[in-house]
């Protein structure tokens, strides 16, 4: 009680104490000066996992582990490429995209549930399989890995699956930054041109992946994915100067060379006269 009579005014000097008060940030502050974040992790009890978590790995181990990973490898790089690139990784990361492998319960009523979408292959289609391995599109990858070997960089399924696992030879270990970044760029439209001839090929009964056409394809949705890097208000210059000199010794690779003499201009901004 604060011992004022119900017909006197409060005195704007009184201040009541709140008993709720918590030690925040080294400060002891009362309930009404808790930040909305501090009440919403004080307040979240997720239930109990059940199942071993998707992005565990013998290195990433505890939830402390993965959440680090999360929040300091995959968010940074997925947040590069347009969202509808980056979906198809995070799909990934969680084990989320619905391959024929998750109706393994329907083998009953449909014994090819499992077979791969792609006419005359009949392997157990995975995320792996039909992304990777399938032989309709692992020579897209193989393209690509050739022209990436100038940085030691793998285009190994393990290494799309945990980014932190990511290398460059070590003389170029100075612009490990920079070069996983390209690669990021390159790779989430990849991922996501593959995944769509998937569903084409599986609903819509169209031909396999024409290998030419994918990597042009590829290469071209890649640049466009630079140059908005570039345009990027937030990238420095020595970073814009670091990428085209990066992307010079690609285009050396017999691989890449042809792409710069098609389309001379796909990775530079121009400039306003």
């Amino acid at each position: 009680s604060l011992n004022i009579p119900p017909n006197d005014p409060i005195s704007v000097s009184v201040e009541v104490q709140c008993p709720m008060t918590q030690m925040v940030k080294g400060q002891q502050l009362p309930f009404s000066r808790w930040s909305r974040k501090h009440i919403k992790a004080i307040c979240f009890h997720p239930p109990p996992l059940t199942k071993r978590h998707p992005m565990q790995t013998v290195t990433r181990d505890t939830h402390a582990k993965i959440k680090t990973y999360i929040n300091k490898t995959l968010k940074p790089l997925l947040s590069l490429p347009a969202p509808i690139q980056a979906d198809v990784w995070w799909r990934i990361q969680f084990r989320m995209l619905p391959v024929s492998y998750k109706f393994v319960f329907m083998q009953n009523t449909n014994p090819r549930v499992l077979e791969c979408s792609y006419p005359e292959c009949v392997a157990v289609e995975t995320m792996k399989h039909v992304l990777y391995e399938c032989r309709f599109v692992n020579p897209v990858w193989r393209w690509h890995q050739g022209a990436w070997r100038v940085f030691g960089v793998s285009f190994a399924w393990t290494t799309i699956e945990n980014l932190d696992e990511f290398q460059v030879a070590p003389q170029w270990s100075s612009h490990l930054s920079i070069i996983c970044r390209l690669w990021v760029l390159l790779v989430a439209g990849l991922l996501r041109d593959l995944w769509i001839h998937r569903n084409k090929s599986k609903f819509e009964n169209k031909p396999v992946p024409y290998i030419k056409a994918v990597t042009e394809v590829s290469m071209v949705s890649w640049s466009a994915n630079v140059r908005r890097w570039i345009r990027d208000p937030t990238t420095t210059e020595d970073d814009k100067n670091m990428i085209q000199y990066l992307l010079q010794t690609l285009q050396t690779h017999e691989n890449y060379a042809w792409f710069w003499l098609k389309y001379p201009r796909a990775f530079t901004i121009p400039t306003c006269s």
